[in-house]
């Protein structure tokens, strides 16, 4: 059943409040956990999304609420990745990282579209962000190994 306008409209701020709250709680998180248990915690939640496609509506809902938390607690990390890159020009490395990734993201939007036009199915985009997460959770490791 799909939802009303108004129905869609609770469903969208409970989404989106779980991304602030991730932002928050990585913040209070930070003060007293290490940054790799962080990362694999926000992978995880981020990689939920790929239970969507199993769940019922408001299990559905419940799932994109966890996913977007940890969205929230990545995106928090990665803005202190920033200055690890480059103490002396942390401006010039969140420019060139947030650039990049809003070209991603607006590449990606087109390819979603097409795929999900194609297969009338967002199983494809959730299955490929969770599998996103799985090989930035990888290459995060093998970076703080590396340093």
């Amino acid at each position: 059943m799909a939802a009303g306008s108004g129905e869609l409209r609770w469903i969208l701020t409970l989404i989106y409040l779980g991304l602030d709250l991730g932002y928050l709680a990585f913040g209070f998180a930070s003060l007293r956990f290490g940054r790799v248990a962080l990362f694999t915690v926000a992978s995880l939640l981020v990689a939920v999304a790929a239970l969507v496609l199993l769940a019922d509506r408001e299990r559905m809902i419940a799932l994109l609420v966890v996913s977007n938390f940890g969205v929230g607690m990545w995106m928090s990390q990665y803005l202190t990745f920033t200055q690890e890159i480059s103490k002396t020009a942390v401006s010039t490395a969140m420019g060139l990282l947030g650039g990049t990734g809003s070209l991603a993201g607006a590449i990606l939007m087109y390819v979603v579209g097409a795929v999900t036009q194609r297969t009338h199915s967002f199983t494809g985009p959730f299955v490929a962000v969770a599998a996103m997460m799985l090989i930035a959770w990888i290459a995060g490791r093998v970076a703080v190994r590396s340093s």
